[in-house]
């Protein structure tokens, strides 16, 4: 059996910037710091509990400080 539909998935952006020092930042999105864990939480149908592969990218912004 395969995940069929995710539902949704909690960020837990609350916890996880907390966790990371990065709260005074924002709350509003996931901030999280390389090298430290954080959680998530998956919400979907039909879901093989056996096996769950989860692939995370990071993005890179460049900020213009001029």
């Amino acid at each position: 059996m395969v995940v069929s539909a995710v539902m949704k998935v909690d960020l837990q952006c609350v916890k996880n910037n907390t966790d990371h020092h990065t709260n005074e930042i924002t709350v509003e999105r996931l901030i999280i710091r390389r090298g430290q864990a954080f959680s998530l939480i998956l919400s979907a149908e039909r879901l093989d509990h056996n096996h769950i592969e989860i692939t995370a990218e990071t993005a890179v912004f460049y900020v213009n400080t001029c």
